[in-house]
This record gives structure tokens, C-alpha cells and sequence, in this order.
């Protein structure tokens, strides 16, 4: 893969989860030029899906069957990894499951959320309230604890 410039990448994504209905493949880049990366996708051809969307020096990128998720913050991009990394441990392929871990490892959400981990059970439970009113929850379970 032709890499644009960046201080560091990482495969992310459903596809690279595991999951086999996802074909798209999903990169996480680290870049502190945000505007020479930003040109570097439009040169080679990468069409700008999401600005500022989710984080502030967020942007998104696509073409084909490739989508480039750029952060201009090291704080952010390693939420967003260490979020990928909990997912891929546990298997987690239940968007709304990943979201909500997401939101949490990144400190997004819109009221606290709480992270709780059973070493008995060795159950993942994480809670959090958004924008709907209504509280949601993730849990699961892996047959080894996560150490």
C-alpha cells in the first residue's frame, strides 16, 4: 500500500475484526500535517467523505473498497486503537457494540460512561448515555480474562 505521510498507521475496521460480511477495509492514520495528507488522498485519488465528524482533526477518506480514517490528535488515535483492539479481543461484530466501546475508550459520550471488567466471570460490561435519552449497554463474555 502506497502510504500518504503519517507519523503511524493501523489496519482497523470490521474486515480486519475478523467479520466475514465486511469486504470494505478500514486504515487509521496519525498524521500531524493534516493538510499535506489531506492533499496526498486527493492526488491519488481518494474521494473526502467526514470532516470533524467525530473528533476535532477527524478526517475520512474513500476509494473503492478502502476507506482512511485520519486524526491529527495522538490522544485520539489511540483511543480509537486501543477501542479496535478491545473489539478484535472479544469479537465484538455488533456495530452498536462497537460504537458504544468506541465512544467510551475515547471519553465521546455525551453523559460518563462506566467500564467494568468481572475477573470471576470474566465479563466486559461498559454503560453509557447518549443524546436518545435512553441508557445503553455492552457486555460480553470471553473465555479468557484479558491479561
Amino acid at each position: 500500500m502506497n502510504l500518504p505521510p503519517c507519523e503511524m498507521w493501523a489496519r482497523v475496521g470490521s474486515f480486519h475484526l475478523g467479520d466475514p460480511a465486511f469486504k470494505d477495509k478500514d486504515y487509521l492514520f496519525l498524521a500531524f500535517n493534516a493538510s499535506k495528507t489531506k492533499g496526498w488522498f486527493a492526488a491519488h485519488g481518494w474521494e473526502q467523505a467526514i470532516s470533524d465528524a467525530y473528533a476535532k482533526g477527524f478526517e475520512s477518506f474513500r476509494k473503492d473498497e478502502r476507506n482512511a480514517i485520519v486524526l491529527s490528535c495522538s490522544r485520539e488515535f489511540y483511543g480509537f486503537l486501543a477501542a479496535y483492539h478491545i473489539c478484535k479481543k472479544y469479537k465484538i461484530f455488533s456495530k452498536s457494540d462497537r460504537v458504544l466501546i468506541h465512544e467510551a475508550m475515547r471519553k465521546r459520550t455525551y453523559t460518563p460512561c462506566d467500564i467494568s471488567f468481572n475477573q470471576n466471570t470474566h465479563e466486559v460490561t461498559i454503560s453509557a448515555a447518549f443524546n436518545s435519552d435512553r441508557d445503553q449497554q455492552a457486555s460480553w463474555t470471553d473465555d479468557e480474562p484479558p491479561y
